[in-house]
Order: C-alpha cells, then structure tokens, then sequence
C-alpha cells in the first residue's frame, strides 16, 4: 500500500484498489453459512466434530460460491466493460472461488480452538503476496494483471494449506 502507488500509474492503481475493494466485499457472498457454523460449533474440539457433517457443508458450500463465481465471470465478459473492468472482474470471479472456501475452513479451524493453523494460513497469504509483489517489482513487470495474479496465486496456495490442515473434513 505504501510502495505501490508510487510506482505504479494512477489509473491502474486505481483498479488494483477497485479489485480489492471487489474481492473484500465478496465475504457477504457466504450469505452468514460460515458465520453459522462458526457459532454453531464455537468451543467444540476439532477432533470431536462430526467430520461428515462438515464435509457435505464444504462441498454445498463451494457448489453455491462456484455458482456466485460464475456469475461474477460471466457479467464481466458480458458487460462492455473496458479491458482493465473486465481484468477486474475476472479476478474478482476467480477471489470468490478461491477466497469463501478457505474462509468456511478458516472459521472451522478458528471455532474450534486451532488458532496456530488458522493463523498460519493468514500469515502464509500476506507472506506469499508481499514476496511476490517484490519480485514484480524488481523485474519491472509491474501491471495490473501481475499485481491481481500474484493476490490470487497467494490465495490458491493458502487454501490448499487450508485443505490439507482440514483434510479429514474435505
């Protein structure tokens, strides 16, 4: 936030912060599935849940976000957006299905008490995007579709870090 758009031009900064804004606001697209089982479970031992329960929740879950995903996708060709609002949207599309099923395993692991796995998964994103972005930068391959892959590319990684401390449930 702070190098970013010193470097980069205003208008394409500008969509980095709009894909941003896009991608953070697509939590309400969980509709409060995850809030529930968050609540619902909260206090309970990961080892005591019934893991079949949650597996067939993963899996709706997903199915639902994959269809808000395609939605997002298909209005973002279909629109007549400029190039850099269709970039946007496409990456949007791609946060939702990448984005609300680690949040649904996120909320999993940090309601029942497996704080060091949920908090490695946060830390492991911001680490693989922060590292990323430098890299852009020194190679000067500075543009907006390299700064919303490198977002999406730490996400994808912390998901599958997400499955695998959750891979009993999935």
């Amino acid at each position: 936030t702070f190098i970013l758009p010193k470097i980069m031009g205003v208008i394409d900064y500008g969509y980095v912060q709009l894909y941003l804004f896009y991608a953070n606001y697509t939590g309400f697209l969980h509709l409060g599935w995850a809030d529930g089982i968050y609540l619902k479970y909260g206090g309970k031992y990961y080892e005591n849940i019934d893991k079949k329960v949650f597996s067939g929740q993963f899996w709706l879950y997903s199915l639902v976000e994959f269809s808000f995903a395609f939605v997002i996708l298909i209005s973002g060709f279909s629109n007549g957006f400029t190039e850099e609002k269709t970039i946007v949207f496409i990456f949007t599309g791609i946060a939702v299905a990448v984005y609300l099923p680690r949040t649904l395993l996120q909320y999993v692991l940090q309601s029942t008490s497996r704080i060091k796995e949920y908090s490695a998964i946060i830390i492991i994103d911001r680490l693989i995007y922060f590292f990323i972005i430098l890299f852009i930068i020194f190679k000067k391959l500075l543009d907006l579709y390299m700064i919303l892959s490198a977002d999406i590319l730490a996400k994808t990684i912390s998901l599958i870090m997400a499955l695998f401390y959750c891979k009993d449930i999935i």
